[in-house]
């Protein structure tokens, strides 16, 4: 395994099923909820409710990168709050070569799918094998929902030649797989190939989301930061009994209040285009940046992150957010979809994942562990595993510029201890 990328930007948390609520469409918010409290609920839905959870712990995941989404792909006006970095995994041991037989205009885009589910050794993270998600309904159903998959489309020549990304002029091509399909084009056919996404979360809804955060308490009568409900939750709780009129008076009175306050709502308008900016210039530099500068169309990798359910499309598992990802070689590759990967492919796969995933939980980010006398940044914690390697790290045989073959700088015989209390070991 070489350089491992750790990625400490986690500002979503996901829910249990049970849980989850989908949020109501804005004219039907605005209208039943109020345009303040509203922007509450959208804050609260993209930050914690937007996301389902799929397992307890992070997995990890190998594969090939065959698609990347810059932080604005496929998204304008509100919908841009949106800023994670997105790459899109192709399951090991495929390759996109391997899909080949499928590459006729008339594909169904969710037989490809459900061929790489049922037969990838971690097919299961794009399938939901145990109903988890039964009755949940996403943002934007589809004939598929509550899983419609996710997929990237690549242009396979005529002739036999080697398939490549297909052209995307309008940043439509990499989607939940009910708005792609095979298409025949210009000495080929282009086709959805099923992926995996992986998000690597950027800050601007965080960021947005806490600027507005008092002017909408306010706005909804309450005071900034207060506990307790505001005013209009107050009257919704009062007249909710009568079905939808009671919900369409608190709204519009909260309207008429946010009317008389024009000049806060233009303050908020101004915080909110002010982090909007800024956490994307963040972002670009410490977060998201890093990563799209580091991963490559093509290359394989292992990743660790939160799997999840996204409903705020057509519903698709991911990993949201990405944690960690490092670069990987000599993974097995070549399978054909239509038939279980062969037994010791499988294996050899499962035992790469595993083997790398633990490196993973063990690689400290790049920052000192405790004792060192540097604190370690916030928010990227370390497990006991990671804290044990950084302090091995920080050991000054390890800290060598010349090679220590070369330099000569190795631990004094009895390892430990040797400079008292630091257990950082002499030096001959």
């Amino acid at each position: 395994m070489g350089e491992v990328l750790h990625y400490g930007v986690h500002l979503t948390r996901c829910i249990d099923p049970a849980g989850y609520e989908p949020l109501p469409k804005e004219g039907v918010g605005f209208v039943t909820v109020g345009p303040a409290s509203f922007g509450k609920a959208i804050c609260d839905y993209l930050l914690n409710g937007k996301l389902v959870c799929m397992a307890d712990e992070p997995v990890c995941v190998l594969g090939t990168i065959v698609g990347l989404e810059h932080t604005s792909y496929g998204k304008s006006g509100p919908d841009a709050i949106d800023n994670d970095f997105s790459f899109n995994l192709l399951l090991s041991p495929y390759r996109p070569k391997d899909l080949r037989r499928y590459a006729v205009p008339s594909v169904n885009q969710h037989i490809i799918y459900r061929d790489i589910a049922n037969h990838a050794p971690q097919g299961e993270l794009i399938e939901d094998r145990t109903g988890r998600l039964t009755g949940l309904v996403p943002r934007e159903p589809a004939p598929e929902s509550p899983l419609d998959g996710y997929g990237v489309m690549w242009r396979f020549p005529d002739g036999g030649g080697d398939p490549i990304p297909a052209s995307d002029p309008d940043e439509q091509r990499q989607a939940n797989l009910h708005k792609l399909g095979g298409l025949a084009e210009a000495g080929g056919v282009s086709i959805p190939i099923p992926v995996l996404h992986c998000e690597a979360e950027g800050s601007r809804i965080f960021a947005v989301c806490s600027a507005l955060a008092p002017f909408l308490d306010l706005l909804s009568g309450k005071l900034p930061g207060s506990p307790g409900p505001s005013a209009t939750e107050i009257c919704h709780a009062t007249l909710g009994w009568i079905p939808f009129v009671g919900d369409v008076i608190c709204a519009a009175v909260e309207a008429l209040v946010d009317l008389a306050m024009l000049p806060i709502v233009v303050a908020a308008a101004v915080a909110a285009a002010v982090a909007w900016a800024a956490a994307q210039a963040f972002d670009d530099q410490f977060s998201t940046g890093v990563v799209s500068n580091w991963v490559r169309l093509g290359d394989v990798v292992v990743v660790q992150g939160v799997w999840t359910w996204d409903s705020g499309h057509a519903g698709h598992l991911e990993l949201h957010p990405v944690r960690a990802i490092a670069k990987v070689a000599n993974v097995p590759e070549g399978a054909d979809p239509v038939a279980p990967v062969p037994a010791g492919v499988a294996a050899r796969v499962n035992d790469l994942k595993d083997r790398w995933c633990r490196l993973l939980n063990d690689a400290p980010p790049p920052v000192a562990p405790p004792g060192v006398r540097v604190p370690p940044t916030p928010g990227m914690a370390m497990t006991p595993g990671q804290q044990q390697t950084a302090l091995v790290q920080q050991r000054p045989e390890h800290q060598w510029t010349v090679h220590p073959v070369i330099d000569g700088c190795r631990p004094r015989e009895g390892g430990e201890g040797g400079h008292g209390g630091g257990g950082q070991g002499g030096l001959h």
